[in-house]
């Protein structure tokens, strides 16, 4: 986990954050890693201490961010470090693929890891037996057979096999998701330019911020494609992406 000191506060209003959106941009990043911002501390970051490259790791990324919605995440993440710890079957697509419903059910609800009995645990074992069936019980066979490549996975994940992988194949989950598997796991995918975040309320409103879309398009259906098309126009051919606030393997470098 990267250290920084303790927030500062940080102001859209300071006058050097008035002209080029770019340059408000790098100015804002730079404040993220001095710890202005916060964000020190990620959901994430409860993980359990494991290989990066195994496979355990993987699922546990991997059949955590399928229930990563309407939820808190750091609650999501420490509820599974300690279903792993206790119950590290449950994050083997294989060993999930042969247990008993019942069993799979009260070790996901009374770990917390499951908030909703049915649907999350219908899509914890849905994604399993899917690895398990099609992929020998590995996601990392996923990857191989997309070449590691995000517009393959993409074209398998959320459209292919969507139903195969519930909640995956969200935009904002999908492209999430494969961010953290390149942030915890070092995974190097290609077409890593490709991943990119879903215009929520808070891009919107960064978006305007920013200059990037207008202020009277905010609350209408417009908003979110028009956040989604400017950011792409806004930092195409530039060396920093959408995510590269949270740097590739935990280490920022700054622009």
């Amino acid at each position: 986990m990267m250290k920084r000191s303790p927030p500062t506060l940080f102001s859209f209003d300071r006058p050097d954050l008035i002209g080029d959106p770019l340059e408000k941009a790098r100015l804002l990043r730079r404040a993220w890693q001095q710890g202005a911002l916060g964000g020190e501390v990620m959901p994430e970051d409860a993980h359990p201490v494991l290989e990066l490259d195994s496979d355990v790791l993987w699922h546990y990324f991997t059949l955590g961010m399928a229930l990563n919605y309407q939820r808190n995440s750091y609650d999501l993440w420490r509820s599974a470090t300690r279903a792993f710890v206790s119950h590290e079957e449950v994050f083997r697509p294989t060993d999930v693929a042969d247990m008993k419903a019942d069993e799979l059910r009260n070790i996901l609800v009374s770990s917390l890891v499951s908030l909703q009995p049915k649907k999350h645990f219908q899509s914890w074992q849905r994604i399993c037996v899917t690895l398990s069936e099609r992929y020998e019980g590995s996601i990392r066979n996923v990857f191989v057979a997309c070449h590691f490549d995000i517009l393959q996975l993409s074209e398998l994940i959320q459209g292919r096999e969507r139903k195969l992988f519930p909640n995956l194949g969200g935009t904002k989950i999908f492209n999430y998701w494969v961010h953290v598997m390149e942030v915890y796991c070092q995974i190097e995918w290609k077409h890593r330019e490709a991943i990119t975040i879903a215009p929520d309320t808070h891009v919107i409103q960064s978006s305007v911020r920013l200059g990037l879309i207008p202020v009277d398009v905010v609350g209408t259906p417009l908003a979110a494609q028009m956040a989604a098309d400017a950011g792409r126009g806004f930092l195409k051919d530039q060396i920093f992406s959408l995510l590269t606030c949270i740097p590739r393997f935990g280490s920022g470098v700054g622009l």
